[in-house]
């Protein structure tokens, strides 16, 4: 069941409850993703920030810095803007609840206790996800750097192209006789 690829994607549980993060460990353990903890938001976005994770699994209801507050930090900071969150809540199951988690930056949801198949399910798409944006930003970063280099050339071709208009034309008013 484990797939090499995983190796490569790290996980990152915030939830206050060992229970919890034990049920999350339980479900995604043969699949081979490294898994790293926090016990509050705080912690979990100053770790996001250090360790990169591929995807953070987020508990609502934690003390220090609850969940929605945490998402919406790291939406702020440009190093972990782009980190995926799926919520995960027990007490917070409402469709209104949802909405704010998705409006805060979540980009999945999922209940507690969490159903393992669930969990595996929704890792595996989000990463999936996270593994093709990352692939289409430095697509876009190529082709931004060509379309750069491109306009470069041009306008080093436009400077040649002026400096010999600019020295023809001096050369055309030297041959202009001066009635003065």
């Amino acid at each position: 069941m484990e797939n090499q690829n995983n190796k490569n994607h790290k996980i990152l549980i915030a939830d206050d409850e060992p229970g919890n993060v034990e049920a999350i460990f339980q479900a995604l353990q043969n699949i081979g993703y490294k898994m790293i903890v926090a016990n509050n938001g705080q912690i979990c976005f100053e770790l996001a920030k250090s360790d990169h994770p591929s995807l953070i699994i987020m508990d609502w209801d934690m003390p220090v810095m609850d969940g929605l507050e945490a998402i919406r930090k790291l939406k702020e900071v440009e190093e972990t803007k782009n980190i995926p969150v799926i919520m995960a809540t027990g007490k917070m199951t409402s469709t209104e609840n949802l909405e704010m988690a998705m409006r805060a930056g979540a980009v999945d949801f999922v209940r507690k206790p969490v159903n393992p198949v669930e969990i595996v399910a929704r890792v595996r798409s989000v990463i999936l996800l996270f593994e093709e944006n990352k692939k289409n930003l430095i697509l876009e970063r190529k082709l931004l750097n060509q379309k750069i280099v491109k306009a470069n050339e041009e306008l080093e071709l436009n400077k040649k192209h002026l400096q010999k208009t600019h020295l023809n034309y001096n050369k055309h008013l030297k041959t202009i006789p001066n009635f003065s």
